[in-house]
């Protein structure tokens, strides 16, 4: 049986051109059916129901980013917040202790203006990971837009075009 089966799929791949008589390997083509999706047909009543839920997946999209969004500077408030809670225990176990050792003010003014410079720094370090966790968030954004028009347009070609746009094309869920 399975001997037959080779020889029917030996002779339908010769006569296709996809089989080599000097080797007894398939050759590959082109293009396949699987490489080149065909587009189908889309009747004019469905063109309107295929687009409303295009632009639902869209709508459903640049939610889901807003949503992480979201979550994300929740997670790093809460995150810069216990860093400035444990560093000002820190800081202020740190004065207590220059303090009791030191009763001169020359050394106390000293420590209290490095002080001063040291939580600049800190704050500073504290607003510029907000301000790049920010950028980051902007810049997927505008990718994400960028993305969405490309998806539209070429959507809505193919969509005028009397076709049912594929799979490709449609918002990636997140």
């Amino acid at each position: 049986m399975n001997r037959i089966l080779f020889m029917f799929l030996f002779v339908v791949g010769f006569a296709f051109g996809q089989h080599s008589f000097a080797e007894n390997t398939v050759l590959s083509t082109s293009a396949t059916p699987a490489s080149t999706p065909t587009l189908e047909p889309i009747k004019d009543s469905d063109k309107k129901k295929v687009l409303s839920d295009f632009q639902k997946a869209l709508s459903n999209q640049k939610a889901n980013l807003a949503r992480q969004e979201k979550l994300s500077f929740k997670e790093l408030s809460a995150s810069q917040n216990s860093k400035i809670k444990k560093w000002r225990e820190e800081q202020k176990q740190e004065r207590r202790q220059f303090f009791e050792q030191h009763m001169s003010g020359p050394e106390r003014r000293d420590f209290v203006q490095s002080y001063l410079k040291i939580k600049a720094d800190f704050d500073a370090s504290i607003k510029a990971e907000y301000i790049n966790a920010k950028k980051a968030w902007m810049e997927k954004s505008v990718s994400l837009r960028s993305l969405q028009k490309d998806q539209e347009s070429k959507f809505n070609s193919i969509l005028s075009q009397g076709f049912r746009p594929p799979a490709e094309l449609w918002p990636a869920g997140n």
